[in-house]
C-alpha cells in the first residue's frame, strides 16, 4: 500500500486532452455498477473499463447532513438507514478488491480522513489512498513504518 500525499482537486477529463496516457478513474456511477455486479456474483463477467477503482471509504455521518441542512424533511432513521445501504453498497469488499487486482486494476480508497477510515482502508487490501489530510496520512504512515520496525 502507497499512500498518495495529495489533495486531489484536479479535472482528469481536462487535463487527459493533453495527456492521453493519463490513467481513468472509475466515476461513482461506474463503482456502483460494479459493487452491484460483486453482490450478485456477475462481475467476472463484467467490462472494467477505468484502469484505477476509486472506491470512497469515508462516507458522510448523519451528523454532517443533518448540519448541512440536506434531507432536513427525512427523519433520522431513514437517513441512517439510507447511509447503511450506501456503505453496503459503495463500501469496499475485500475479495471484489483482489478480484478487480487480479484483473490489472489499481484499486484505491477515496476519503480517508479519519483513523476509522484507516482501519477500512488497511482491511480492504486497496493498493493506495487519497485524503484531503496529507498530514494526518504522513504521521500514520511513520507510526506504521515505526511499529513495523520494532516487531521485526
Amino acid at each position: 500500500m502507497h499512500p498518495i500525499l495529495a489533495k486531489f482537486r484536479v479535472n482528469l477529463a481536462l487535463c487527459r486532452r493533453y495527456d492521453a496516457s493519463l490513467p481513468r478513474i472509475s466515476s461513482v456511477t461506474e463503482l456502483a455498477r460494479l459493487h452491484v455486479c460483486y453482490l450478485v456474483g456477475l462481475l467476472p463477467f463484467v467490462r472494467v473499463s477505468a484502469h484505477i477503482q476509486g472506491i470512497k471509504i469515508g462516507l458522510p455521518t448523519l451528523h454532517d447532513i443533518r448540519r448541512r441542512g440536506i434531507l432536513a424533511v427525512w427523519p433520522d432513521w431513514t437517513i441512517r438507514a439510507a447511509l447503511g445501504l450506501v456503505r453496503t453498497i459503495l463500501g469496499p469488499h475485500p475479495r471484489m478488491v483482489s478480484h478487480l487486482q487480479q484483473r490489472g486494476h489499481l484499486v484505491w480508497a477515496l476519503v480517508v480522513n479519519s483513523d476509522a477510515d484507516h482501519a477500512v482502508f488497511a482491511a480492504s487490501g486497496a493498493d493506495a489512498l487519497l485524503t484531503d489530510r496529507p498530514e494526518w496520512a504522513r504521521t500514520l504512515g511513520r507510526r506504521r513504518c515505526n511499529s513495523d520496525s520494532v516487531t521485526q
